[in-house]
């Protein structure tokens, strides 16, 4: 569920590949999209003027006009399970189970571009602030700081096991890496090195962690798995807020950071982020969530109350929802 920036209209995606469009406050549907077999992936542009689509077996990258739900260009792909649109919205990035990253020029419709040096799938990338540079996350257990107009890598961060998220913090003067083993790593992006690593009582506790955030503020970070989803102060590591809503499928952080939502399959449930309390549900089959004009995640992301920050300082990518971990622990 994504809704567009001034709420008017409301976009959901779902397992039969359907993509709907609908008025917000009388549930009409204005237009279906249809991108079989299946869609994964949603992105909004920051404008919510077009839509790019991700099909469930990546073979296809799709751009939407909004305003008409006229297909404007299908893009050959391989293996492509993600995109996120960059701040200026002219270009997107590309990732999936390959251990490659693409970047595409959206009025071309047309790879720029091609990232090399993971040797593994990627599992999480982010766009800097300023769209300048890129950061992606390996199951190679390495982190990679790109720069999106040279299309080289500027910086490699080692971890000790594969990696499961990645966000950007302070604007992106560092970021912070969600590895495996349970730990969570601050890095100085300047100095290439790791400033502090959160263990107990953090993230260690998660079976998996499926989702990872930073708060626009840079002062919390977020995380969830299949029981749970919990907010953590991002230099002690000190576990601020936690909620329950199982299975949590998805996990949601507006763009000021005062609300997020999970979303257990059918049923989205909004909480406040200072004090845990619940705010509101809504009933939903769809697989994705967003509010406002930008979604983060696949499956569920927001950002409730105003316009897109102009220099994209919202929160962190997830590392996808419970299907697409399945798929990577089995592939």
């Amino acid at each position: 569920l994504a809704f567009f920036p001034m709420g008017e209209r409301v976009l959901t995606w779902s397992a039969d590949g359907d993509v709907v469009i609908s008025c917000t406050t009388s549930g009409t549907e204005l237009h279906r999209l249809r991108h079989p077999p299946a869609v994964e992936c949603a992105r909004l542009s920051p404008r919510g003027d077009w839509v790019a689509t991700c099909s469930a077996y990546g073979e296809s990258l799709q751009i939407w006009d909004t305003a008409s739900g006229r297909r404007l260009r299908a893009l050959r792909t391989n293996l492509v399970r993600e995109v996120e649109v960059f701040p200026c919205g002219g270009r997107i990035l590309t990732w999936g189970r390959h251990n490659v990253v693409g970047l595409w020029d959206v009025s071309e419709g047309a790879q720029t571009c091609s990232l090399h040096g993971h040797t593994d799938a990627i599992s999480a990338a982010q766009i800097f602030p300023l769209g300048d540079r890129a950061v992606t996350a390996g199951f190679d257990g390495r982190a990679i700081i790109w720069d999106t107009h040279l299309c080289a890598a500027e910086s490699v961060f080692a971890h000790e096991d594969w990696l499961l998220g990645v966000a950007v913090l302070d604007g992106g003067a560092s970021i912070a890496t969600a590895c495996s083993n349970g730990k969570t790593s601050v890095w100085s992006v300047s100095r290439g090195v790791r400033l502090r690593v959160l263990g107990e009582p953090s993230f260690t506790h998660m079976d998996f962690v499926y989702g990872f955030y930073a708060f626009p503020q840079g002062d919390r970070l977020a995380a969830f798995h299949m029981g749970q989803a919990m907010i953590v102060n991002a230099t002690s590591g000190d576990v601020l807020q936690r909620f329950s809503n199982f299975p949590i499928l998805g996990f949601a952080l507006s763009v000021g950071g005062d609300v997020v939502a999970t979303c257990n399959g059918e049923v989205v449930t909004v909480w406040d982020a200072a004090t845990g309390a619940k705010l509101r549900t809504f009933e939903d089959d769809s697989s994705g969530l967003a509010f406002d004009t930008r979604s983060f995640s696949c499956n569920v992301a927001i950002g409730l109350g105003s316009a897109l920050d102009p220099l994209g300082l919202g929160p962190g990518l997830s590392y996808h929802d419970l299907a697409q971990v399945q798929r990577a622990m089995h592939r």
